[in-house]
């Protein structure tokens, strides 16, 4: 073979070589995989980009709609997707909210959820209780959720697979189309700052004392979504060595699929331009009332009277 020859062989073999590459590392491609895992519910691209991986793609699928997700050279990162029953009052559970300002939340379209870094959920609806597999014969809420393991999930990622598999789940069920499945965009959290106890997580008219001493110097706030017509959520936080700590939680919302946890309780319940309007704290079961009085910080009630009456007036209602 001529010397020039030989160069051109070789060099359409790095050309190629190039291009395999290439294919590993573009989100759209699944070199020598599947371009859709999990019950062919979830593009691998998109997989790719909640794990942080450029790895190959894969799935082991499971009955009834749960499965787990690798990628390829990534020691034991996976996400674990599996439906489950929740009871009626989810995510609003006293001391253990599955929502709140710290999170990505989707409260803009037909149904709603919300996610971190470490997982998240989506509501499935109504007509998929007791049917979605993993919720057969439970009562309250069917939702779907997902869990990320020994890794750090990039959040709109995994938005978008929380979407996609809900969407796929129901219309295999047969208790909902697609389209009844749309998540709204995902509005990621304010950043973490200082509190601002003159306008408490930027509500107007949400006034509280500061509180007294260092303790007061290292409360922080966070806040995601928006007054209307979703829901908005706040945290407020001790700053801690070891990360925030919550000590109260704040939730204003309009969205039917989210309302639906306020039956039967003594949730603040309002019309605002006509829409069905809950007002929801919660304080996380911090501390005592004691330790709370001694830092200056409301009572239930009085912080309760505040919080609503601020809401009511930023949403216009009666």
């Amino acid at each position: 073979m001529q010397r020039s020859q030989l160069w051109k062989g070789l060099a359409s073999v790095a050309v190629l070589a190039v291009l395999a590459g290439g294919l590993v590392l573009d989100r759209t491609t699944n070199v020598f995989g599947p371009g859709t895992v999990c019950h062919g519910w979830v593009r691998a691209g998109d997989a790719q980009d909640v794990l942080g991986g450029a790895g190959r793609v894969s799935s082991t699928d499971h009955a009834p709609g749960s499965c787990e997700v690798k990628v390829a050279g990534e020691d034991g990162v996976a996400f674990i997707l599996s439906p489950a029953a929740e009871s009626a009052r989810f995510p609003f559970e006293r001391d253990l909210w599955g929502v709140s300002g710290a999170m990505t939340v989707m409260v803009g379209s037909r149904t709603a959820g919300a996610v971190d870094r470490h997982g998240g959920w989506v509501a499935l609806p109504e007509a998929c209780a007791g049917v979605v597999g993993g919720s057969s014969g439970g009562v309250g809420r069917s939702v779907l959720k997902v869990s990320v393991i020994k890794a750090e999930a990039d959040p709109e990622a995994l938005a978008r697979v929380l979407g996609d598999a809900a969407a796929g789940l129901a219309e295999r069920s047969g208790c909902a189309s697609g389209a009844d499945v749309v998540l709204g965009e995902p509005a990621g959290p304010s950043p973490l700052a200082a509190a601002d106890f003159g306008e408490v997580c930027g509500l107007p008219g949400f006034a509280l004392p500061k509180m007294s001493g260092d303790l007061g110097k290292s409360v922080r706030q966070q806040s995601a979504g928006s007054l209307d017509p979703g829901g908005w959520f706040c945290d407020l936080t001790f700053s801690r060595p070891g990360g925030p700590v919550p000590f109260a939680r704040f939730a204003v919302v309009q969205h039917e699929a989210l309302t639906a946890s306020f039956g039967g309780t003594r949730v603040a319940h309002v019309q605002c331009q006509g829409r069905d309007t809950y007002v929801a704290l919660d304080d996380a079961g911090y501390w005592s009332p004691e330790e709370r009085a001694a830092a200056g910080f409301p009572s239930d009630a009085e912080l309760r009277d505040r919080f609503v009456a601020a809401a009511q007036r930023a949403l216009g209602c009666p």
